[in-house]
């Protein structure tokens, strides 16, 4: 009976198993580019956005290790020393 039950399963297994169509499998590699595009943009985004940062805190005369970016304020500041 064991034996049995592992052949079944075995042919479901092999039966659950479908080849991608030319269709699928295009589509598929499509989404991975775009994917791929996407994670690009974002590194651009963030690299142009550092750059922007750094140029404000050049700006105020703010060393980049001590300047953070007030989200609240829309400006950049020099960070409290903590003592």
């Amino acid at each position: 009976m064991k034996v049995f039950f592992v052949l079944l399963t075995f042919a479901a297994v092999a039966a659950a198993q479908t080849p991608l169509t030319n269709e699928e499998k295009l589509a598929l590699e499509n989404a991975q580019l775009r994917a791929a595009i996407a994670d690009r943009d974002k590194a651009d985004a963030q690299k142009q956005a550092q750059a922007v940062f750094e140029g404000a805190c050049k700006r105020a005369g703010i060393d980049i290790s001590a300047c953070q970016y007030d989200a609240k304020a829309q400006a950049v500041v020099k960070a409290e020393v903590k003592k």
